[in-house]
């Protein structure tokens, strides 16, 4: 996907994190991240300074998105601003994220406020090198999000950094990750600091999000 057609964000797959990210691995080994990908259907976008302030993508449907492979290595979502995206609705059904690489992947300042990722499986997600140490989710608001049975199985992330990650108020006790898939996007090196999403037409946007849990925190979504 070219660049200007990806909005993005989001850790091992996918948590929500302003209250947000992770799993049992113990929570605190995971801190989520989300990978976003917008497939805007806007042909030539130019995300160089795009601002993403009031894309609204409630009722988007990413039932079939395919993931897997995804590589986010080099992505950074340092100035990613997203803070009024609206992702109420958003439909992840059977998105599968298995194999998904987050290594590296810089989020912060993301917003995920009220992301809904019932249904997402993460099972196989490898998140052994995810440096969350200076991610700041401090102002993400995952109040709304609704993370309830959330399946893990096989995540690994033992050398998850997440000493500076808050995700002190996060909730993902009921957060449901089964059959999430996610296949071949390739994010590596897409720049995303200051992509400008003010006039995407989210409508039929297709999002990939991906997060990891931290003791019960929780993903969102976030472009």
């Amino acid at each position: 996907m070219a660049y200007n057609q990806i909005t993005k964000i989001e850790p091992g797959a996918f948590a929500e994190l302003p209250k947000l990210t992770t799993l049992d691995l113990t929570f605190n080994q995971i801190t989520m991240i989300q990978a976003v990908i917008f497939t805007v259907n806007s042909a030539g976008v130019n995300s160089a300074s795009v601002n993403c302030a009031s894309v609204n993508c409630a009722s988007v449907n990413c039932a079939s998105v395919n993931s897997a492979s995804v590589n986010f290595a080099s992505v950074n979502f340092a100035s990613v601003n997203c803070a009024s995206v609206n992702c109420t609705s958003v439909n992840c059904t059977s998105v599968n994220c298995a194999s998904v690489n987050c290594a590296s992947v810089n989020c912060a300042s993301v917003n995920f406020d009220s992301v809904n990722f019932a249904s997402v499986n993460c099972a196989s997600v490898n998140c052994a090198s995810v440096n969350f140490a200076s991610v700041n989710f401090a102002s993400v608001n995952f109040a709304s999000v609704n993370c309830a049975s959330v399946n893990f199985a096989s995540v690994n992330c033992a050398s998850v950094n997440s000493a500076s990650v808050d995700c002190a108020s996060v909730d993902c006790a009921s957060v449901n990750c089964a059959s999430v898939n996610c296949a071949s996007v390739n994010f590596a090196s897409v720049n995303c600091a200051s992509v400008n999403c003010a006039s995407v037409n989210c409508a039929s946007v297709n999002i990939f999000f991906i997060w990891q849990h931290r003791n019960q925190c929780r993903p969102n979504c976030a472009p």
